[in-house]
């Protein structure tokens, strides 16, 4: 008499172990040892999604610090696993190597750092140096908004943005989208 509410199903040593049956039939031997010499090889997330899925989770762009701690450069090289085969690795990191050239003509220079210094005697050049600290940002993120646009454009299956409240930048699905290809054209 089986339980109606049960759904799980029956527990296999490969089930057990955490792997999914398509991957215990896919190391099947008729050799009884060789299940005990030879464990079954686990696929990684960007292994097992399917060409033409839509992509579930978010990948944020890793970034360090430059001139001074004063701004973030995101690092080109760091290929998110979630992205494999949403998006090839060569266009990754032409969009965050643009999106660092479009950041680099507002970063903070010479001028910035005399008047954050100056500001510890007298407070008020902290007034230029916030003025110029928010329009620099402001133009920045206008650069930003039009890789973001160019983005969207190649791949409509993904979207790039800026988090409000991390201000990290993030790849995710765009909800937007008519149709999820998932991969690139």
């Amino acid at each position: 008499m089986s339980n109606p509410f049960v759904t799980a199903p029956p527990a296999s040593p490969a089930y057990v172990a955490g792997i999914s049956a398509a991957d215990s039939e896919a190391h099947h031997s008729d050799d009884p040892l060789d299940s005990l010499t030879t464990p079954p090889v686990r696929q990684s997330q960007a292994q097992r999604q399917v060409a033409g899925a839509p992509m579930r989770g978010k990948a944020i762009l890793k970034y360090y610090a430059v001139s001074g701690g004063f701004d973030t450069k995101y690092d080109p090289h760091e290929f998110p696993a979630i992205l494999e085969g949403h998006m090839p690795r060569s266009a990754f990191e032409r969009y965050v190597k643009r999106l660092n050239e479009a950041r680099s003509d507002f970063r903070a220079n010479g001028v910035d750092t005399a008047l954050l210094a100056t500001a510890a005697v007298t407070l008020v050049t902290m007034i230029p140096f916030l003025i110029r600290r928010k329009s620099r940002a402001l133009k920045r993120h206008k650069q930003e908004d039009i890789v973001f646009v160019d983005f969207e454009q190649e791949f409509p299956a993904l979207r790039m943005r800026r988090d409000r409240v991390t201000h990290s930048v993030i790849i995710e699905a765009n909800p937007l989208a008519e149709e999820q290809p998932g991969a690139w054209h």
